[in-house]
Order: C-alpha cells, then structure tokens, then sequence
C-alpha cells in the first residue's frame, strides 16, 4: 500500500521568520521531514553602562635605576591603574560583548619608543596589562588593533556588572643625555579609557547603549568613560620620577681617618688650626648622567652645631682629650661648616660638579687638622669624633 506523508510546515509570528529546509523521503513507507530554522531579529541587551568609570587602584612599580649605563628605552617607572565600569543587561541575552579599551588624544612618537614627550629626554608610554609589563602598545584614537583589552564580558543573564581592566603607564627614558629629572605637571596629551557594549550584526545599533549615543554620536562609536589630561595623574598624583643621582662608595660609607699625635704646643691659643693633616676622600660612582650631587655634613656628637669645628665625642671619658676639635678643609684652606642633617642652609652644601658619560665617578677631597678650641690649658689624652654626611640633588 502507498503512503503519502506531507511536509510538516509550522507558521511564527511576531517577527520570527521561517525558512522551510531540506526534505527527504526514506523509501516507501518512510517519513519525510521537515526542517525548520527560525530566526529572531537582534537586539543589543546591554542597556546601559556608567558615565564615569572607577580608578580603584594605582600601583606604583620602579623600573630600572638611573646610573652611567642608562640608555635609551630604559623604562625607569611604571604606574599600573586598575580601571572599571559598571554596566547592565536585560532578557533575552543575544550574545552582547562588553569590552574596554583605551587611546591617545594624539599619535605617539615612534621614533622615540612610542612615547609623547613629558620632559627633555623623557617620554611617557600606555600599555595593556597582559600577563605581564610587555602587553601591547596604545597607541591613538579607538580603531587601532591594540585599542581593545583582550578578555571581552559576554554576560549570561540579565543584571548588574562590572568590566575591569589593567592600564600600564611608563615613564621611558628616551635620550640620557638630556634628562635631569624634574615634575610633570602637565600632560601634552590626554589618554581616553573608553567601553563599547555591543552585541552581533545589527544589535550595535542600540540607542543610549554602552556607546556613544548619548553624546550626540555613534552608536557604533565607544564611550568615553575616564579620561588622563593634562594635569590630571589619578586625582592630581605626580609621578615619582627618579632624578640622575650616584652610589656612595663602599669605602666612603664608613671610614675612619687616623689622626696622627701632635704636640699641643703647636696650637698656641683658640682657633689655631694645625698645620700637620690627614688626607681623606668621600667617593660617589655609577652617577648616571647629570647627576649634580652636593655634600653636607654633620656634627653626629652635637647635630646642633653649625660651627667650622667639629667637636670630640669623648670629652666626658676618662683619660680623653679636651679643648681640640677638627677641621675639615677642601682645596688646602676652605673650612667646612656642620649643621644639622636636613638643613635647607645651601652653603654648607659642597657641589661636586656633574656628572656625565666620561665621568661617572665624583669625589671630594678633604683634609682633617685639629684645632684648638678654648683658651684655656689643652688636657692631653684620646681623641675621637664623628661626622655624618648627606648627599643630595637639586
């Protein structure tokens, strides 16, 4: 007996296409079936996301120490900032992606490791965090292949999220020769954090999305949702920029100078200064370029004392010394004044000149000679005293 099956057909409405597919007919007796695919126009169901992203963390990480073998591309501080942006999601769920990403406001310098210039031979660089401090370059506007942070949200239900990402900002050395350290107070270019929240085909076209719309743009355009201009460093926060500086010599660092015995005879009332002298040298090395570092020192028995003369240390003790100090003189006749350690006072400051890439190695050479300190009889004994030194930078 034959038997004749009918294609199955089943009729959708609102707005659901259907497309008849294939039939077959498996041999007499056999059914034939339909296939049905049905398709639902698209509809972006990220409704919405916030104006102003959240700066939730800044991490300050240094790089690479400033010193003579400094070179070009040296990364020498890098900030990484935690960013995120809330945003949500209705029914039914279409395959919406929400994303971040981030642009310069102008192109960066690729001849100068893709930095825009913030001081004289130092430039600042964006990056993505990416398992590490080499993810990829930003570079400028929202269309570059590195704009987006990789690790799109494709949420699975309706509700409230958060999208963040990791922002690495770099300071880069870009010539050696012409850093000197300094504050940036104003950046010459803004860097854009922005989020696109968009679904598939036809569902970027959502009105007041996570998108530009809002704004009188595109909706095929990002949002703007935080912004790095001018003086703006994570809510007014200079960078800890390094300046060109030295290494105290390991030698320098603590040293005793032997004084040798004179006969006080020699020093006939107060404020004679022997003639006789120890020879002593203070050793700064590995100074990067342009570092200009000065010396100060310090009375460690009396920090007060802001005299030429440094004072024994052991006059309270048994069997000491009383009635002579020391002087340090530079260049056979210039006394050294003390003070304390952190006085603004710049003439007890000793330049020591500036350092460059044939010399990076600064020293001062100093000469110890008693010196009588009172007018009355000078008690013989042991002698001892103690200076501290401090180094530092304009």
């Amino acid at each position: 007996m034959k038997r004749e099956v009918k294609p199955i057909e089943a009729g959708l409405s609102g707005g659901r296409q259907v497309q008849r597919g294939l039939k077959r007919v498996v041999g007499q007796g056999g059914l034939l079936l339909a296939l049905l695919w049905i398709s639902l126009p698209a509809q972006a169901k990220i409704s919405r996301c916030d104006d102003r992203a959240i700066l939730s963390n800044v991490v300050e990480v240094p790089g690479v120490p400033l010193s003579s073998s400094s070179k070009a591309g040296d990364v020498l501080h890098r900030r990484v900032y935690a960013i995120s942006v809330g945003y949500t999601v209705v029914n039914p769920i279409n395959n919406d992606r929400m994303r971040m990403g981030a642009g310069w406001t102008s192109s960066p310098d690729s001849s100068r490791f893709d930095t825009v210039a913030i001081l004289p031979g130092l430039g600042v660089r964006w990056r993505h965090l990416e398992g590490g401090f080499d993810g990829r370059i930003i570079y400028a506007g929202h269309a570059h292949d590195n704009t987006w942070a990789r690790g799109d949200d494709f949420p699975q239900a309706a509700g409230s999220y958060s999208k963040q990402e990791y922002f690495v900002q770099e300071f880069v050395l870009t010539d050696p020769k012409l850093y000197q350290g300094g504050t940036v107070l104003i950046m010459p270019a803004g860097l854009n954090i922005i989020a696109h929240g968009t679904g598939s085909g036809a569902s970027e076209d959502v009105s007041k999305g996570c998108n530009d719309s809002t704004r009188l743009g595109s909706v095929k355009t990002p949002k703007l949702v935080y912004a790095f201009i001018l003086d703006n460093w994570s809510g007014g926060t200079l960078p800890p920029l390094p300046k060109p500086s030295c290494k105290v010599s390991l030698s320098s660092q603590r040293q005793g100078v032997a004084m040798d015995s004179i006969k006080v005879s020699g020093l006939k009332r107060k404020d004679d200064v022997s003639q006789g002298r120890v020879s002593f040298s203070i050793r700064l090395e590995d100074c990067a370029i342009n570092a200009k570092p000065s010396i100060n020192f310090t009375d460690a028995g009396t920090p007060s004392n802001t005299s030429h003369t440094l004072f024994a240390n052991n006059v309270n003790v048994s069997g000491s010394a009383k009635g002579l100090g020391v002087r340090l003189r530079r260049n056979g006749q210039t006394d050294l004044y003390f003070g304390p350690p952190d006085s603004s006072d710049s003439s007890r400051r000793i330049p020591l000149g500036t350092a460059s890439s044939d010399t990076p190695v600064l020293t001062l050479d100093l000469n110890a000679h008693y010196v009588r300190t009172t007018d009355a009889a000078i008690q013989p004994g042991a002698f001892s005293a103690t200076a501290t030194f401090v180094v530092s930078y304009p």
